[in-house]
């Protein structure tokens, strides 16, 4: 899911600027929290690394991250540094599990534990997302009402409801990924206890 611009609906007459501003200061917090969250797990990890006497080597694995262009939005930044982190998160549970530092079902915990993570931040940030487009499309219909409906805003609106229809189809399709995926919860509970501490 993409980042919204915010930017577009401050220019649109009548819309509520509070939800625009509730917006950013939400997805700001829970970046912040996303990022600590995957900062945590990181240290976890290493910290295990460290004391069984292991490095936590990275050139194991892939780490290329390229942009064609700058990326000038804080909070797209912000959600980019976090991804990069999760890639390091299971950079590290891979080379722990290599290593022998935890087995395969800490592994996948772990991992699906940062996955979950990421996932409700893109659920909240959809509910959101969502909130703001309902206020264009109220703005949309008072245009439609007065009969100066503004073609620019009526695309834009046009496209946010197939967006709200992907959203949908996102949730669910990631609900069944994480029912497949859940492993044996009290065991995987059990192992994941050293990741934790």
């Amino acid at each position: 899911m993409r980042l919204n611009s915010s930017n577009q609906y401050r220019k649109w007459r009548d819309f509520d600027i509070t939800l625009l501003d509730r917006y950013a200061a939400i997805v700001t917090s829970k970046l912040a929290g996303l990022d600590a969250t995957m900062q945590q797990t990181i240290d976890r990890l290493q910290k295990l690394l460290e004391q069984s006497g292991q490095q936590g080597d990275l050139t194991l694995w892939p780490t290329k991250y390229v942009t064609d262009v700058p990326i000038i939005a804080a909070q797209a930044r912000a959600y980019l540094a976090v991804l990069q982190k999760m890639d390091r998160v299971y950079t590290l549970t891979g080379t722990a599990n290599l290593l022998g530092v935890i087995d395969s079902t800490q592994r996948a915990q772990a991992e699906l534990q940062a996955k979950r993570a990421v996932r409700a931040f893109r659920s909240i940030l959809q509910t959101e997302v969502t909130r703001l487009y309902r206020e264009a499309e109220r703005i949309m219909g008072q245009q439609r009402q007065l009969g100066k409906a503004d073609p620019a805003i009526a695309e834009v609106v046009q496209q946010q409801q197939q967006d709200i229809a992907e959203f949908e189809q996102g949730r669910q399709r990631e609900a069944q990924e994480d029912a497949s995926s859940e492993l044996a919860s009290t065991a995987g509970s059990d192992a994941c206890a050293v990741l934790a501490a």
